[in-house]
């Protein structure tokens, strides 16, 4: 994932996540609470972007991302 960090606070657009096998119906979820995932669009099988928020009063620590080709 780049960026590999976000601040709280703060919106990102455009993260890339990249990986192998991803379907146009792909998902994204980032593990525990205080951050959300907006948009996901699917670049390639190999490439998605999201766009992730962290919320001001986030726990601050490692994530898990959660991809799901539904």
């Amino acid at each position: 994932m780049s960026p590999a960090s976000i601040t709280q606070g703060s919106t990102v657009a455009d993260v890339v996540i990249a990986g192998t096998g991803f379907l146009p119906t792909l998902s994204v979820a980032i593990s525990g609470t205080g951050v959300t995932v907006g948009s996901v669009t699917h670049v390639s099988q190999n490439v998605v972007n999201a766009t992730i928020s962290v919320a001001d009063g986030a726990e601050v620590g490692a994530r898990d991302v959660i991809l799901d080709n539904g």
